[in-house]
């Protein structure tokens, strides 16, 4: 997805078994300096949200899983400012 201006996510639609997962391909359109705001479930390694790349044209990869149908959503910067 493009982000055309700041965005913020929530997940819906987990399977009853209570795990799944999805990759986010976000890239910011040429203005950059988009900001993405996580749900209120989020986790992040350490506790910390890692930041996205703001300049423009830039390119994240995020993975995001579940393990307990949404209540808890892990989320994981897996590879950052694509080139």
């Amino acid at each position: 997805m493009t982000l055309v201006g700041n965005t913020t996510f929530s997940f819906t639609g987990h399977t009853a078994t209570g795990a799944s997962s999805v990759t986010l391909v976000i890239k910011q359109d040429v203005s950059g300096g988009r900001v993405i705001t996580w749900p209120v479930s989020k986790r992040f390694s350490g506790g910390v949200t890692p930041p996205a790349t703001t300049a423009a044209d830039a390119v994240d990869i995020w993975t995001v899983g579940t393990y307990d149908a949404g209540t808890t959503n892990i989320i994981s910067l897996a590879v950052k400012d694509v080139r």
